[in-house]
C-alpha cells in the first residue's frame, strides 16, 4: 500500500492531478515488483504509458538481440 501511495504522488507531481483516479485504481491492482519499477521509471520518464511500462521511454527503441549481436561482432568494443 505504502509503494502503491508513493508511485501516486510521484506521478500526480509529474503529470498532475488529472488522472490521479486512473494512477490509484492501476497502483491499488499492480504487485510489489510491478511498483518497485513504476517507482523507478517515475523518476526519468514523462508520461504515464512509460512509468507502468506500456511504451518504451522516449528516445529509445526495441532492438532484436540478433541485431545486438550482429552490432557486437561487426564492432566489439
Amino acid at each position: 500500500m505504502k509503494l502503491g501511495r508513493e508511485v501516486v504522488k510521484l506521478a500526480v507531481a509529474l503529470l498532475g492531478e488529472g488522472e490521479r483516479d486512473q494512477f490509484e485504481r492501476e497502483s491499488s491492482l499492480a504487485s510489489e515488483a510491478m511498483l518497485k519499477d513504476w517507482k523507478r521509471r517515475a523518476l526519468y520518464v514523462s508520461t504515464w504509458p512509460e512509468i507502468v511500462g506500456a511504451s518504451p521511454v522516449e528516445g529509445l527503441r526495441f532492438v532484436s538481440c540478433e541485431r545486438l549481436l550482429e552490432h557486437a561482432i561487426a564492432k566489439p568494443l
